[in-house]
């Protein structure tokens, strides 16, 4: 097995297009992360990176926050079958202190952002999981200040007028229902 690190740069991966030298395309390449040495010689001007279909893996690069890296990574790749971030404080584990509780919420907001997500980290998503996920994150924040039973929706509110004491009580109960079930917004 060769060192990724330290591999030589195919000359059929390097188009050195006259129109736009800030693209490059690794698409198809089998690769498990990107070598160093295209690191090195293109990372100051690559505006537009492919690495599609390829098994990269995102493991221990200094993720702290899923805010916004999550979004861009969405917007970049929105048909994401595999991803993998152990080893980054975003992504709680027993390895790296997290509880099962945060691994958990992590692993949801993942699987809520990516449709096609076939495997987070070290395990399969289930449809289980999908469905949680999706109970959890993708419901808009309108909908839940709105009672469930309660005729009209979201259009309701939108049309009657605006009382704080009733946004703040409305409010005040979904945060106190967050709190008791320990669950994220």
């Amino acid at each position: 097995m060769t060192d990724m690190t330290e591999a030589i740069i195919s000359p059929n991966l390097i188009v050195d297009n006259e129109e736009d030298s800030t693209k490059l395309t690794l698409a198809y390449e089998w690769l498990y992360e990107v070598p160093r040495t295209i690191v090195d010689k293109f990372s100051n001007h690559i505006k537009y990176l492919d690495i599609s279909h390829n098994k990269i893996t995102l493991n221990h690069c200094k993720i702290a926050s899923l805010y916004p890296w999550v979004g861009k990574l969405k917007e970049s790749c929105p048909n994401l079958q595999y991803l993998c971030l152990m080893g980054n404080p975003a992504a709680p584990s027993y390895f790296n202190g997290g509880t099962f509780y945060e691994y958990l919420q992590y692993r949801l907001f993942i699987i809520s952002q990516f449709q096609s997500l076939n495997h987070l980290d070290d395990r399969k998503v289930t449809d289980d999981q999908r469905t949680e996920a999706l109970r959890l994150y993708k419901r808009p924040f309108l909908e839940r200040l709105v009672s469930p039973g309660s005729r009209g929706g979201i259009s309701q509110l939108m049309q009657a007028p605006a009382k704080w004491n009733t946004v703040h009580g409305k409010l005040n109960s979904l945060w106190s229902k967050a709190k008791n079930r320990n669950l994220l917004i």
